[in-house]
């Protein structure tokens, strides 16, 4: 038993070492960084507006507005201009003034199309849907890095009501640790009842440390999503209330299905898929186009040189095609169809996706609140239970091992409402940003995107 207690005392220094370092570290982020308390909104906020990824969409969307603008300058004439030159020798039948005189030809062009079997109209459409696939994407990012900013905050919030958590256990064994140091002297109470009482805390040391670690990776990927740096008192100084949640889960997916940026980009993906199938099925049509030039020179009359002829105006009706090689353009248009419908189908998943993350998230947060007045009200009693208890054993009613398992119950209620609690928060602000989009939550918070709170 002697063997086993100093081992546990050892054990327990090396724990006390490694918490003083991570106490130091936590110490630097703390220096580096002026105190300033942020909200969940504040940081989501910051996320959505500051991370590379969102300044990337905002590029697409530019690029797709470009596009856009060039489908629509298709519809317009293309000018055209060539130079020709030659060199032949005064015997050329082919070239009527030599190698001297009238070498050099200088057309100029313009091309309207006429008919283009719904190309141009159908690159016009894919163009837009571009553009709205973009937006979408860029709604998509925003929510998605809110969701992530969500998780890891929860995340913080949990870690840090347990830490609180495990430090009043802490403090209870201490009281009870003295307690049980007294008895021992006193010859009432054994030795065994003091190596509980440290293993239990060295137990607990052990929590307090895994939660500290998990606290510090929470909040440095929280500090990269916004850019910042961040100490646990910018987060947990001014913890977020959780959304309340009023409406039933078929009108929660009723705002999903119209906001989600996940379906939106579903829909545009339609979009861009059915002017995809057109474009290539335009391909089987004819072109027709008007092209009129104006030629200044000729190889073949010497009266063009000096003037004696004026420039030459003529006017064509062109007919072409673009089959392409063999069949392919029936196999193009069979594989822009078989796209199509693939994108119908992924939008009949998303729907279903985001209508099992509502019904589950809906259900979960239907109950939690319940769980924390339950949880709550099992503390109370276990508190009472263990004072109870304390007065029991001391009267030698009760067992030194009941009071220590009084004990333990308390911290594991405690540790459970510190989840709970956290897990609300979680849960509500999910529902919101799923069914609302964050874009409308943040306005309800007093935020529009990439502004600071207005309090």
């Amino acid at each position: 038993m002697v063997n086993l207690t100093a081992s546990l005392r050892h054990c327990y220094k090396k724990l006390l070492l490694i918490k003083r370092f991570l106490t130091i570290v936590i110490g630097v982020f703390s220096i580096s960084a002026s105190v300033q308390a942020y909200t969940l909104a504040e940081l989501i906020n910051i996320a959505i507006t500051s991370h590379p990824s969102v300044q990337s969409q905002l590029s697409l969307i530019q690029s797709a507005d470009a596009s856009i603008d060039s489908a629509k300058w298709s519809f317009f004439p293309t000018p055209g201009f060539s130079v020709q030159r030659a060199s032949a020798s005064d015997k050329d039948p082919q070239f009527a003034n030599g190698n001297n005189q009238n070498d050099t030809i200088y057309t100029f062009r313009l091309s309207q199309p006429l008919w283009t079997g719904g190309r141009l109209t159908a690159l016009l459409d894919r163009a837009y849907a571009s553009g709205e696939y973009s937006a979408s994407s860029l709604r998509l990012t925003r929510k998605e890095l809110s969701l992530r900013v969500l998780q890891y905050y929860s995340s913080i919030v949990s870690n840090d009501l347990r830490i609180q958590a495990i430090k009043r256990s802490l403090a209870e064994h201490e009281k009870l640790k003295g307690l049980i140091q007294r008895r021992i002297k006193g010859g009432v109470s054994p030795e065994g009842d003091l190596t509980q009482v440290i293993m239990r805390m060295d137990q607990l040391q052990a929590d307090l440390l895994n939660i500290e670690t998990s606290l510090m990776a929470s909040l440095e990927t929280l500090s990269q999503l916004i850019g910042q740096p961040l100490t646990l008192d910018k987060v947990t100084s001014e913890i977020s209330r959780h959304i309340p949640i009023n409406s039933q889960s078929t009108d929660l997916l009723i705002e999903a299905y119209r906001n989600d940026p996940t379906l939106e980009r579903l829909e545009a993906q339609i979009k861009l898929q059915q002017a995809e199938l057109s474009v290539t099925q335009s391909y089987l049509q004819p072109d027709v186009s008007l092209r009129m030039e104006r030629q200044y020179g000729s190889f073949y009359n010497p009266d063009f040189y000096g003037g004696r002829i004026p420039p030459l105006t003529r006017m064509y009706i062109e007919v072409g095609s673009n089959f392409g090689a063999g069949l392919s353009s029936f196999s193009n248009i069979e594989a822009s169809r078989l796209r199509y419908e693939s994108a119908i189908a992924d939008l009949e998943s998303g729907k279903r996706s985001i209508a099992e993350q509502i019904q589950v998230a809906h259900a979960q947060y239907s109950t939690i609140s319940h769980r924390i007045d339950t949880l709550n009200e099992s503390l109370m009693a276990a508190q009472e239970i263990q004072m109870a208890w304390e007065r029991q054993f001391l009267a030698g009613r009760r067992t030194w091992n009941d009071l220590m398992n009084a004990v333990r119950e308390i911290n594991q209620i405690d540790l459970q409402i510190a989840d709970a609690k956290a897990y609300q928060i979680q849960t509500s602000w999910q529902i919101a940003i799923v069914s609302q989009g964050v874009e409308s939550v943040l306005r309800k918070q007093g935020f529009q995107i990439g502004q600071e709170a207005t309090r």
